[in-house]
């Protein structure tokens, strides 16, 4: 902390220099057709008072700076609409006031709109309303403004807010209840790669919310988005440049109720760096190289460094820091260029129990007992740094030409003790067991860059609109672990350490790596062009195409301690700081082994070639059809050994993607839309599922493994919507949907497996169906005689009900129906926001909840394993002082902190029920409380 501390300092004092204190006025605004919400280019823009003009840019953009504190007036004027006149618009201390400027088309009865200084405010939210009533898809989203006003600290946290979705592990999106593996991530348009080894998944918990200025999940296809997803398409967009310039501090501290101040166990050692040279003497040589006698394998394990012991310590608060500037540069007056720049910093410490327990005799028959066969505690000690740096720059060349740069870096450290203890081999007729002993040191580290170099031009004479994108990302993980175990002897009355062939995952002295290497990049491009029929049915002609590489670099290791020649076994009975000590090395001691398996790493790669064809049509003013193809060609090449050790694995997949989709909008009013959707997409096996890289997780106690016979799944998707927009900013809508799934992906037990061991099936088809329902209502509409408390108070709530089934054949006689894995049934989303800007006071509470998924789908010796519905509050107060300049934020999170279990569920009801289902796992949270200052600088 005390570097971040340092480093802050050093950018406060350098971007100062670049911040003027004495800022002038400035009034910002963008153009819109009322009717289709469609931006005006080119629109004439008129400050009276200073007679200037201006004209709108190719986003219907306008600006007038260098303004005095008072009131103005701007006129505003384009071919074949009415002119506008908007009166009152103030300027206060030198800020910034946006009015955006609603357009009429023209008629014979009225030339003119002038909107009076009562109604400014009411000018600019409606267009907000009037950008949401016309999308060219089905979507749900979340803005900076009320991501601002939630308890939320990541992307994650934000997430769980928007209609239909919610979070697993409290990072992975589920959306419309199919898991993390039907839904596609982009990160201002470029696709995002994974950030897990073992899943198709992005973890948005390493985006901080503060650098986010709106999270949009598409829920229906357009032939403009990629093809890939079965939920949604979660579209993360990075803050904006800067209408004025701004610099903020932040930091903040939190008490966790069960970790902060508290005792915590933690390892020594080289921690990220297990392999390094902080470990060893001298380099470990590759498997190749590595020695394949006792002696040579005797003699390396005296280079290796004892670093095994354990210690204690403290909790310390969590801590967190943010430092973000904004320059906005002018030429004649005009924007014509910016940046923000943004570093933050978080460390957060957290401690939670996991009751894991392994039964017998599972028939699917509820009348037959099941037993124990092992019953564990985990206790987890973690300590995780979040610290990410944002870098977006822009240039507007001119009105019509405008180039984006946008940077963020992210690096996510988690760091974790597992502390098992427990019995196994329990025997339920005599009542005997093993006890057992375990420490587990487990390093996740994740550094993520993404870079996007966006154009947008404007050929005003054709009123062509031409758009292209080239990105890059890459993520780098790495994921070093050691275990060891003891076991208590019947005859020593004692713990003893239980050796094996070293690399074992349940011996003592087993050390193992993972890295992952990921990078995608690619190019996209599209041509936007009017064609109108006449003036009551017009369309905009949109073409593109794109291509985009994928390429992954995996490669793990393992590599433990096992008995030498003429091992002392007396050594068993040492404790766990000199266990591995320099004087256990050798002939009388340890060797130390290679075990890494040839399919224990993999390379891969994917292309993808698309192009679309995508025609907005208006027909009249009640009905549009966005309507179009989208076509995909997708290779996927993996090389990797199969896991009977020598036949070599080079799978290599084509396959072309016509997907069709229409989207109509109903406008039964101004205020009213009702949308009809239909669309083809699909989902791919991703690099993990293909690959036969066994991997065994130690927190659930289950082996993962690929299955190079994957097929691609394939969904048919039907949507409808009613909606209304109110107005203030007010939404209340019904959505239904039916999806076809041919093929779908799940990560289920494998099949006949006796042990539990999972890996990734196409099941047969399957089915998903649901609805949702979303309000966002200011109370203050609602009541009579109201007073300025109901008008600062907004109430949120959503809800979804979903129902998908899969018929899986476990055998001839016996068919299984289920849920598709992951699915949740409802999902309930609440809030209640009170804001008073003018005091600069307010509140929010928010509540979360979700019902019983299936977290691992069974076969014929297991069953289902259970996901419990969990239910979260948040709370949030804030005021601001000195005129605004700081910021005070006190928040609650999971104040109820309720368990999180995992079941067998053997009366097949679908949910939990103490007395006759096998909880396997029960993990219990801390409640967290918080406080942050923020300070405009």
């Amino acid at each position: 902390m005390q570097h971040a501390v340092r480093l802050s300092v050093v950018i406060v004092l350098f971007f100062s220099s670049l911040h003027s204190s004495a800022q002038s006025g400035k009034i910002t605004g963008k153009v819109y057709d009322s009717q289709t919400g469609a931006v005006l280019s080119s629109a004439t823009v008129q400050l009276i008072e200073t007679k200037q003009s201006v004209s709108s840019d190719l986003n219907g953009s306008f600006s007038f700076s260098r303004l005095g504190n008072k009131e103005y007036s701007i006129v505003v004027n384009y071919v074949s609409y009415k002119t506008k006149t908007v009166t009152g618009i103030f300027i206060k201390d030198g800020g910034v006031t946006s009015v955006d400027i609603l357009l009429e088309k023209n008629s014979a009865n009225l030339n003119e709109v002038v909107v009076k200084s009562k109604k400014t405010s009411k000018e600019s939210a409606s267009s907000l309303i009037v950008l949401q009533k016309n999308r060219a898809s089905i979507s749900d989203g979340i803005s900076a403004e009320i991501i601002r006003k939630t308890p939320d600290r990541s992307a994650s946290d934000v997430l769980k807010r928007v209609s239909g979705a919610t979070i697993q592990e409290d990072k992975f999106a589920v959306i419309r209840g199919l898991s993390d593996r039907y839904n596609n991530a982009l990160l201002n348009g470029g696709t995002l790669p994974s950030s897990e080894s073992d899943r198709k998944a992005f973890a948005f918990d390493i985006f901080s919310a503060n650098l986010l200025d709106n999270i949009v999940i598409a829920k229906t296809a357009t032939p403009d988005l990629p093809g890939e997803f079965g939920g949604g398409i979660i579209m993360v967009n990075t803050k904006s440049l800067p209408d004025q310039n701004f610099q903020t501090l932040s930091i903040g501290s939190a008490y966790n109720s069960l970790t902060t101040f508290k005792d915590k166990i933690t390892y020594a050692g080289g921690h990220s760096d297990m392999l390094s040279d902080k470990d060893v003497t001298v380099p470990i040589p590759d498997k190749l190289n590595f020695p394949k006698n006792f002696a040579g394998q005797e003699e390396l394990a005296k280079n290796f460094k004892n670093n095994w012991g354990l210690s204690t310590g403290k909790f310390s608060p969590n801590l967190n820091f943010q430092y973000t500037i904004g320059k906005n540069f002018q030429r004649n007056q005009q924007d014509f260029a910016g940046f923000i720049l943004s570093a933050t910093y978080s460390h957060t410490n957290s401690f939670f129990t996991i009751n894991r327990r392994v039964f017998e005799n599972l028939s699917t028959n509820p009348d037959d007992p099941s037993y124990k066969s092992s019953d564990f505690t985990n206790s987890i000690y973690s300590s995780r740094v979040l610290a990410g740096a944002l870098a977006n720059f822009g240039i507007k060349i001119d009105r019509n030409n405008i180039i984006s740069f946008k940077n963020i870096y992210n690096v996510n450290n988690d760091d974790r003790l597992i502390r098992r203890e427990g019995q196994r081999d329990i025997n339920p007729f005599d009542n005997t067991s093993i006890l057992i002993r375990q420490n587990a040191r487990v390093f996740s580290g994740n550094r993520f860059f993404s870079s996007q170099l966006e154009g947008q031009h404007f050929f005003p004479e054709d009123k062509v609109k031409l758009n292209w994108l080239a990105f890059y990302s890459n993520i780098k993980r790495t994921n070093p672990s050691r275990n060891d175990t003891y076991t208590y002897s019947d005859n020593s009355k004692s713990y003893v350490a239980q050796l094996g062939d070293g690399a074992n995952d349940n011996d003592a002295g087993t050390i193992k790596t993972i890295d992952t290497d990921e990078n995608i990049k690619g190019f996209q491009l599209d041509v936007s062009l009017p064609i109108n029929i006449s003036e009551s049915f017009t369309n905009t002609i949109k073409a593109g195409s794109g291509y985009q590489i994928r390429q992954r670099t995996f490669n793990s290791r393992r590599l433990g301690f096992a008995p030498s020649t003429n091992f002392n076994y007396e050594i068993q009975n040492s404790p766990l700081d000199s266990l591995f000590a320099e004087e256990h090395m050798g002939a009388n001691g340890f060797r130390l082994i290679d075990k890494t398996a040839p399919f224990d790493k993999y390379d891969g790669q994917t292309t993808n070639l698309s192009s679309f064809v995508m025609i907005d049509s208006r027909i009249s003013k009640i009905l549009r059809l966005i309507w179009g193809t989208r076509v995909e060609s997708f290779n996927m090449k993996l090389n990797s050994v199969k896991n009977d050790y020598t036949t070599p694995l080079h799978y290599d997949s084509y396959i072309s993607s016509f997907l069709p989709s229409v989207n109509a909008v109903i406008s039964i009013t101004d205020k009213q839309n009702v949308r009809l959707s239909y669309s083809q997409t699909v989902n791919r096996p991703e690099f993990r599922e293909i690959a036969p890289f066994l991997f065994y997780d130690y927190s659930t106690g289950f082996t993962v493994s690929g299955n190079d016979t994957l097929k691609t799944a394939h969904i048919t998707n039907y949507d409808v919507r009613y909606e209304i927009y109110p107005g203030k900013g007010q939404v209340f809508s019904v959505s239904g949907f039916y999806k076809k799934f041919r093929d779908p992906i799940e990560n289920v037990y494998q099949e006949n497996a006796v042990n539990p061991n999972l890996n990734y099936q196409n099941s047969p088809d399957a089915t998903n169906i649901g609805i949702e329902a979303e309000i966002r209502l200011t109370l203050g509409s609602l009541v009579k005689n109201k007073g300025q408390f109901f008008n600062n108070l907004t109430i949120m709530a959503n809800y979804a009900y979903i129902n998908s089934k899969v018929v899986i054949p476990y055998s001839e006689e016996r068919k299984v129906e289920r849920r598709l894995q992951g699915q949740s049934p409802y999902i309930i989303n609440t809030g209640i926001l009170y804001t008073d800007e003018k005091n600069g006071f307010g509140w929010s509470a928010f509540a979360n909840k979700s019902g019983a998924r299936i977290f691992y789908g069974g076969n014929n010796y297991f069953p289902d394993l259970w996901e419990n519905g969990r239910t979260t509050v948040d709370l949030q107060l804030y005021k601001t002082f000195f005129k605004k300049k700081l910021d005070v934020r006190l928040t609650a999170k999971d104040i109820f902190s309720p368990q999180l279990s995992f079941f067998e569920d053997k009366n097949n009801n679908k949910k939990l029920d103490i007395d006759k289902d096998n909880i396997v796992q029960a993990n219990t949270f801390g409640k967290i409380f918080s406080i942050n200052l923020t300070y405009k600088l």
